[in-house]
C-alpha cells in the first residue's frame, strides 16, 4: 500500500511539474495590433521655448509569447511653433522597433528605439535622429489602452536633444 501511494503521489507530482513546464515552454505566440492619439508637451532642452503642444497619432504591431511583445510601428507627430519662430511647425515621422512586457494583468512598460525623420512647415531643414521612447500604460476594457511615454530626438539645426510627454489614448488588439 505504501509503495502505491508513493507512486501515485510520485505521478500527481510529475504530470503537475511537466504540465506547468510544457505551458512556460510552449507559451502561445501572441500578436498585437494597436493604434494610437496622443497629446505631445515639450519639455525642456530648448523644444518649449519654440514650440507648443503638439498632437500625435501612431499604428503599429507586434509578435511575442506570453508577456512580452516585439513591436515596431510608423507615426506621425505635429507641434505647433510659437510666434516669431520662423521655420513654423515642426513635423516629425518617426519609424519605431522595440519591446513590450506585460507586468501584472494589464499594466505594462515599453521602450522603443528607431529613426525620426524631421521637417518644418515654411524651412527648407530636413533631417533624420535616432528616437527613442520609455514608458508604460493600462490596457481598459481587453481592447482601449491609455499610455504615458517621454520621447527624445535630435532636431536637425540643434545640438541638444529634444524631449517631450506624451499622452496616448487608443485600441490595442491582442490577438
Amino acid at each position: 500500500m505504501r509503495k502505491v501511494s508513493k507512486l501515485s503521489l510520485f505521478i500527481i507530482i510529475a504530470t503537475i511539474f511537466c504540465s506547468a513546464a510544457q505551458a512556460q515552454i510552449l507559451k502561445r505566440s501572441r500578436a498585437l495590433v494597436f493604434g494610437n492619439l496622443a497629446y505631445a508637451s515639450p519639455a525642456g532642452s530648448g523644444l518649449d521655448q519654440n514650440y507648443r503642444a503638439g498632437v500625435a497619432g501612431e499604428f503599429g504591431g507586434g509578435l511575442g509569447l506570453g508577456k512580452t511583445i516585439f513591436t515596431g510601428s510608423v507615426g506621425y507627430q505635429l507641434f505647433s511653433s510659437r510666434p516669431g519662430v520662423t521655420a513654423g511647425n515642426l513635423r516629425i515621422v518617426p519609424v519605431k522597433v522595440g519591446v513590450r512586457r506585460y507586468l501584472l494583468g494589464s499594466i505594462f512598460l515599453q521602450a522603443h528605439g528607431g529613426i525620426a525623420t524631421q521637417s518644418y512647415a515654411y524651412s527648407g531643414t530636413k533631417g533624420s535622429s535616432f528616437v527613442y521612447e520609455l514608458g508604460g500604460g493600462l490596457k481598459l476594457l481587453k481592447m482601449l489602452e491609455i499610455q504615458l511615454t517621454t520621447n527624445s530626438w535630435k532636431q536637425p539645426a540643434s545640438f541638444n536633444r529634444s524631449n517631450a510627454w506624451f499622452l496616448k489614448a487608443g485600441w490595442s488588439l491582442r490577438l
